[in-house]
């Protein structure tokens, strides 16, 4: 499944790669322009559109013009983000097709969720890909697997006080013996049919990931959430894996961002 990723800003659009990718099963691609996103879209065939739109009002109006302009991209699912709104700003951008608006300070957890209730279910079988320009054939530089929110174990730091790394450092042991005793019960619950629960452990995994700023870990649990409650149990194997390949790597990045 390709996703366009579409905006002005170069590192607001790595960082909705990263989450895409870390999601797995999407093939991504930048684009820096409306206009050259619905150029790109004739070659590459996007199934869905991620847009940084946080300009002028009338600009974003025209950009989404563009794209529903084009007979390619005119009828795709869109994730806009973009700054607060008033109800008649938004009201524009439903006319124009637009599914879900995210307001704010961009968040890996919140985009993520976004994602899930929005795009199509990505395809399992497709390797992870990393994100490309539009108009070029090679890769970007984008290829990162972890993703933190340093914002959120900098302020567990503060509300432990003197005792915070001690604290933090308790959470994150806490965080994977819970991990990993949760994946072995999801492979379990999958294998045996069990999907209720398979999607409430993945629910709470993906909780539990945010809260220590794992959130490509929160991503994929998200994933194993979605695939448990449409009954795609043969597909959460993999997934799990993937968060299991993710653990290490994150936790490490996560301890050395306590002291930044």
């Amino acid at each position: 499944m390709t996703v366009f990723v579409v905006g002005p800003v170069q590192e607001v659009r790595a960082a909705i790669c990263r989450t895409l990718q870390q999601i797995g099963g999407f093939v991504v691609v930048e684009a820096s322009s409306a206009a050259e996103a619905a150029d790109a879209a004739t070659r590459l065939s996007p199934d869905a559109l991620v847009l940084d739109m946080r300009i002028p009002h009338d600009h974003r109006l025209s950009a989404l013009g563009v794209l529903r302009g084009c007979a390619v991209t005119a009828g795709l699912p869109l994730v806009l983000l973009a700054d607060e709104l008033t109800p008649g700003q938004l009201d524009d951008l439903r006319g124009l097709g637009v599914e879900r608006v995210i307001s704010g300070p961009l968040d890996g957890a919140t985009l993520s969720g976004a994602l899930f209730r929005t795009l199509p279910t990505p395809d399992p079988t497709i390797p992870d890909t990393p994100a490309r320009a539009a108009g070029v054939d090679g890769p970007s530089d984008h290829t990162s697997e972890v993703e933190i929110d340093a914002d959120a174990i900098r302020q567990l730091q503060g509300l432990a006080g003197e005792a915070g790394d001690d604290l933090v450092e308790e959470l994150l042991a806490l965080f994977a013996t819970n991990t990993l005793d949760t994946l072995s019960r999801l492979k379990d619950l999958a294998a045996h049919g069990h999907a209720v629960e398979a999607a409430r452990f993945a629910h709470s995994l993906a909780g539990s990931a945010s809260t220590v700023g794992a959130i490509g870990i929160a991503a994929v649990a998200r994933h194993i959430e979605d695939r448990a409650r449409r009954d795609r149990l043969a597909e959460i194997p993999s997934a799990v894996d993937r968060i299991d390949r993710l653990l290490e790597p994150t936790l490490a990045l996560l301890r050395a961002t306590r002291g930044r």
